[in-house]
């Protein structure tokens, strides 16, 4: 049966389920029914989490968060299913790493943590037979995570640092019930992240979506915050123009175009991203077709669309592979519209390798190297406080080019 997942918000007393907060005590009879029953709602509610999140590096569950005061973890990766009863750690690595931690029972924050990058745990499976294990990396991770639990540990109680390492995640930063006061916290995040390793792009988006998000609501909120970029594209291809996004991250643009009428494919090379971008796709009912790919080399022949276009990708390479990407693109396309953030971005949209230009410096870089800019567009973030600092830009832009204009005049 399919659980209700038990909450605990560390800010709220109304949202905090003791049976989190409980150590569970060691099973000994491991054929009993209600030990049989907590592993196959774990299952349930795990395999309705996998079918949700698709994520495939690694995701767990534990029996307290489904309401269930016992010892036992399921942990699913992409090759192996684990059923982890009276699991403990015996042995660990010297060293610790950062890991940015989602947690289904810890929805509406995201946790900069510190766990052993290597460790063996000791379990015992559905027989009682006793096994060992040793993992590292993510999913060292993820069964460290999962055995706290266990123990009445939850990522809140392992922060060095509260207000440094604890954050709320970007769909909830651009979301109008985000009280201003979080904007500390995800700057702060900037910087931390800017320290460690991204393993992948999928590590960023790994946790976006809630338990119960809404895909349908992520498409059209994309669209209506990424306004200028639409726009563009609607305006320099009619409907039925075939169009490609290089580098499509969860492709949420190229849905919505999918949805109104144009001709969309969509590229990137992280097989987990475009899985998850799939999975969005097909539960809002969107037309877009995905490859995997290497942007620098795409499998297309010349001028086999209309458009191409790139949204949060160009800032990731250096000049050399900037000049490779957007040459193959204008090989396969009439037309490159090309989406960065600028120096001033401070949105949280940025995972830390980043090589952030002034506008100045994009419009040298693109006449430098032999390309014509049709036109440019300043899109602005529409959180409250950004839409100020947007419509000051706007203000001196105006001003800018009404002394222009009254010194040409004369």
């Amino acid at each position: 049966m399919i659980r209700q997942i038990r909450i605990y918000n560390p800010f709220n007393p109304n949202e905090q389920d003791d049976i989190l907060l409980k150590k569970t005590e060691a099973i000994k009879d491991f054929k009993d029914s209600k030990v049989q029953q907590c592993i196959e709602d774990l299952e349930d509610t795990l395999n309705e989490l996998m079918t949700i999140y698709g994520c495939q590096r690694g995701i767990g569950l534990s029996a307290p968060q489904i309401g269930y005061s016992m010892p036992i973890s399921v942990i699913y990766t992409s090759t192996a299913r684990y059923i982890l009863i009276n699991p403990r750690v015996i042995l660990h690595s010297n060293t610790k790493k950062l890991f940015r931690v989602g947690c289904f029972s810890f929805y509406q924050y995201r946790a900069l943590v510190k766990y052993y990058d290597k460790v063996t745990v000791e379990y015992f499976d559905v027989n009682g037979t006793r096994n060992e294990i040793e993992v590292e990396e993510d999913l060292a991770f993820v069964f460290q995570h999962e055995i706290d639990h266990l123990h009445g540990i939850l990522s809140f109680d392992r922060l060095e640092n509260k207000e440094n390492d604890l954050f709320i995640p970007r769909e909830k930063l651009f979301s109008e019930h985000v009280p201003l006061k979080n904007y500390g916290l995800i700057f702060s995040l900037r910087k931390k992240l800017r320290q460690i390793q991204v393993q992948t792009i999928l590590q960023y988006y790994s946790f976006l979506f809630n338990y119960s998000f809404d895909y349908g609501t992520y498409v059209k909120s994309a669209a209506k915050k990424r306004n200028e970029l639409v726009e563009i594209l609607k305006k320099h291809g009619d409907f039925g123009s075939k169009i490609l996004e290089a580098g499509c991250g969860t492709s949420s643009i190229s849905i919505y175009l999918s949805k109104i009428g144009y001709d969309v494919e969509c590229v990137d090379n992280n097989a987990d991203m475009l899985s998850l971008a799939q999975e969005i796709n097909k539960r809002v009912k969107g037309k877009a077709k995905y490859i995997l790919g290497d942007i620098k080399k795409l499998p297309y022949d010349k001028k086999s669309f209309d458009i191409i276009f790139s949204h949060g990708v160009l800032e990731h390479f250096n000049d050399i592979l900037k000049v490779k990407i957007i040459n193959e693109g204008l090989r396969i396309a009439n037309m490159y519209i090309i989406s960065v953030p600028t120096i001033w971005d401070i949105s949280n949209n940025l995972i830390g390798d980043e090589i952030l230009w002034t506008i100045s410096k994009w419009k040298r870089f693109f006449t430098k190297n032999g390309y014509k800019i049709v036109e440019i567009e300043r899109a602005f973030p529409t959180t409250p406080r950004m839409k100020k600092l947007s419509y000051f830009i706007k203000m001196v832009d105006y001003l800018k080019k009404a002394l222009i204009y009254g010194h040409t005049s004369r």
